[in-house]
């Protein structure tokens, strides 16, 4: 599978992975050529990821070479995001044959990854997390008083990865207490809402930050839209 959004007519690859019974047998590969097509047809000058730094976990180099085969350059390094760092890499599709002739673009700043494969518009949206529910205590977990749930920091993740544990008197939908979710941070909660199941209606969980779920095709999938708080 593979995740991604876009921002500044940048296609962003936000997750990707494969299972471990494909690994070695060209998989990875067709997955990275279909989307660098896709992003040619809709007009984008260039792909964006990033990754662990080798120096901090050494089988991402694995990674790091995967993405090279791939036409990829570390163009910089973040030492600020994630607690290892990370390497930002990039591939220009400039001058690459296929998709829209010169000159002819798509608003891609509009588009989430839905909108992006099916050719639609829909508010800018930005992968925030992957929540996944766990039974499993995970080190470092925070208590959710109100919602009786356990919640590891996604930040500290190198892939936005949130464990959610549940206790028996959550007041939470069953399906996100059972179903993993994605998550987007939005610009317009409301217009994000639009043509959507509410499955939880929005709220304010934190001071600056309003949130809701929807469901889509059985899966629960949260919106988040962060506000400026006044005087801050």
């Amino acid at each position: 599978f593979i995740m991604f959004t876009s921002h500044d007519g940048m296609l962003h690859i936000a997750l990707m992975g494969t299972s471990p019974a494909c690994r070695g047998r060209g998989f990875g590969s067709a997955l990275m050529e279909r989307l660098v097509s896709h992003a040619r047809d809709l007009g984008f000058r260039e792909m964006v990821a990033f990754t662990v730094p080798p120096a901090s976990r050494p089988h991402y180099a694995a990674t790091v070479a995967f993405y090279r085969r791939h036409g990829f350059e570390v163009v910089q390094e973040h030492s600020d995001l994630w607690q290892s760092g990370a390497w930002e890499l990039r591939k220009s599709l400039r001058g690459d044959h296929g998709g829209k002739p010169a000159g002819q673009t798509v608003d891609n700043t509009m588009l989430g990854p839905r909108d992006m494969i099916e050719g639609g518009q829909s508010p800018m949206m930005r992968y925030h997390h992957l929540g996944i529910p766990t039974t499993t205590p995970q080190p470092g977990e925070t208590y959710l008083e109100e919602y009786q749930a356990y919640c590891t920091d996604h930040e500290r993740n190198p892939f936005g990865i949130q464990w959610m544990r549940y206790e028996e008197g959550c007041p939470l939908p069953d399906l996100v207490k059972t179903v993993p979710h994605v998550a987007f941070e939005v610009d317009d909660l409301a217009r994000a809402l639009e043509g959507h199941e509410i499955l939880i209606a929005p709220n304010s969980p934190s001071e600056g930050v309003r949130v809701a779920f929807v469901v889509c095709d059985g899966a629960p999938v949260e919106f988040l839209q962060f506000v400026k708080i006044r005087g801050v």
